[in-house]
């Protein structure tokens, strides 16, 4: 159901290069005068965005490790929404580097790469 309705129903195929740009909403800074604000960017494709989302809570039911992800958000203190939308962009970045790489997904790539990344980080 999410791969029928992330491509064909958006219209996006030929931007997919663009593919994490069109999904998010990434924060931005509003400055004018005097005046600056964090705000959030709502220019992006709406129907991806909420695909994207579905699929992210979908997720949670297959995945070990974006239930995890999506219990650590809760236990931070965000809404339901706040953490679904986070594993959505973990999602995103997830898929775009599958597309670049023309690789299908596989659970202990994914796995293997956030351990590294968790060993660089410390």
């Amino acid at each position: 159901m999410a791969r029928v309705t992330l491509v064909p129903k958006t219209g996006l195929l030929p931007f997919l290069h663009r593919f994490p740009y069109y999904t998010t909403r990434n924060a931005s800074w509003y400055e004018s005068g005097n005046y600056s604000k964090v705000h959030q960017r709502y220019a992006c494709v709406k129907p991806l965005r909420n695909a994207m989302q579905q699929f992210a809570w979908q997720s949670t039911a297959l995945e070990p490790w974006a239930r995890a992800y999506y219990q650590r958000k809760r236990t931070e203190g965000k809404s339901h929404s706040m953490a679904v939308r986070a594993l959505s962009n973990v999602w995103v970045r997830i898929i775009f580097a599958m597309w670049q790489k023309q690789e299908p997904y596989e659970r202990t790539i994914f796995e293997k790469a956030k351990r590294l990344h968790v060993a660089r980080a410390a």
